[in-house]
């Protein structure tokens, strides 16, 4: 891999999605209450991963390195957001 390799992986997998979510977080928090602050239904952000950040595979590295990231970032998302009743999540296809 050349480092524009790992660079275009890095912004397309992983710096895409977390600007995207962190612009989206105000508003995931404000759909979670009333106008008179009263908690209503929860948020909800959902990522797409891959198997590959979850096991070691021969081939695709930065990749998976990627998706492993987005997992863990995803992870901590919803122990940092779930007290805002915001949930997230990250589904790891095949």
């Amino acid at each position: 891999f050349t480092p524009s390799d790992l660079d275009f992986l890095l912004k397309t997998n992983l710096v895409s999605m977390f600007e995207l979510t962190k612009l989206c977080h105000p508003l995931l928090k404000r759909s979670t209450t009333t106008d008179d602050g009263e908690r209503a239904l929860s948020s909800s952000v959902i990522n797409i991963g891959s198997v590959a950040g979850v096991t070691c595979m021969k081939s695709g590295t930065i990749y998976a390195a990627t998706k492993a990231a987005m997992n863990q970032l995803t992870g901590n998302w919803a122990c940092e957001w779930g007290v805002d009743g915001i949930r997230a999540n990250c589904v790891t296809p095949w």
